[in-house]
């Protein structure tokens, strides 16, 4: 398996489909993995909505070995 490095995660504003950064920091994939995110809010950059941070509308963004990126996103980011 290709060790992937975490970059990044950010959230989805369903209103306005746009993604931005997530206030929450997990650091790794294994922090993300045994992280409880429920309940928790922000505010959309653009319209100023709470938006949820859950888990759900999360995307997290990496890089492989060979440097290529991708994402892996929550189930509800539509």
């Amino acid at each position: 398996m290709t060790k992937r490095t975490f970059i990044k995660c950010q959230i989805k504003c369903k209103e306005h489909g746009i993604w931005f950064d997530s206030p929450i920091y997990f650091g790794t994939q294994q922090a993300y993995s045994n992280a409880f995110t429920s309940d928790n809010l922000t505010t959309c950059p653009i319209g100023g909505e709470m938006v949820p941070c859950d888990k759900d509308n999360m995307r997290f963004e990496f890089r492989d070995g060979n440097g290529r990126v991708f994402y892996e996103e929550g189930k509800d980011t539509f």
